[in-house]
């Protein structure tokens, strides 16, 4: 456990030397499927995950990024559980998955949800650091903040009775930043964005939402 909050303490160093706290808004793009949805990103580093399944085809970072200027991103990151990586043209950005962007005078991506019938997400966290994001159930018009403990259930506790989930860690990009570790106060997790969970053991996340979205 020390090794894995000496890793946090080393993550969280990073992110906070690039941490820019913004406001964050998500706006229907006009013209196009309401259900269409554009999520600024600000200059500097950003954290973006779907937190429904995505249009075949229009899930690629290509796709998402479609109409930014080259230079608007700078770079994309993602983590793989050991080391961070940079995602190939075909990476398609999936619920439950998290990346780092960092782009220079900010960018846009697209979200389009699929039309097509999906079952709510599900994903295997492995021991140690996870980057995820919420994938609540689309209600009311829109994606809601979830408590983290009503989040991440499906792993509070695993397989053979072990704990799940020790810790979850929100970097303060363009997101509010904190820690939180049961029996804390409970935090929310905001759709489209990106968090740090710490699995003591490996186990199943699943989450809530499906497509198509409701009328």
């Amino acid at each position: 456990m020390t090794h894995y909050r000496d890793r946090i303490k080393r993550t969280s160093l990073l992110c906070t030397a690039f941490a820019f706290i913004l406001l964050f808004t998500v706006s229907p793009v006009a013209g196009t499927d309401p259900y269409n949805v554009s999520v600024p990103l600000e200059d500097g580093w950003n954290i973006l995950s779907t937190p429904v399944t995505l249009q075949s085809g229009k899930d690629t970072l290509p796709a998402i990024f479609e109409g930014n200027p080259q230079s608007g991103i700078t770079i994309i990151l993602g983590w793989n559980g050991n080391f961070w990586f940079i995602p190939e043209q075909d990476f398609r950005l999936i619920p439950l998955n998290a990346i780092f962007v960092k782009t220079s005078g900010g960018a846009d991506a697209l979200l389009i949800p699929s039309q097509q019938v999906s079952s709510p997400p599900a994903r295997m966290l492995q021991p140690g650091l996870n980057l995820i994001g919420p994938a609540p159930a689309f209600n009311a018009g829109q994606f809601p903040a979830q408590g983290v403990e009503d989040a991440l259930i499906t792993i509070e506790e695993v397989p053979g009775g072990l704990p799940g989930y020790s810790m979850v860690i929100s970097p303060g990009i363009g997101q509010p930043g904190w820690v939180y570790a049961t029996g804390m106060a409970s935090r929310d997790l905001l759709p489209f964005k990106g968090y740090w969970v710490v699995m003591e053991n490996s186990g199943t996340l699943a989450g809530f939402s499906t497509t198509p979205l409701p009328a």
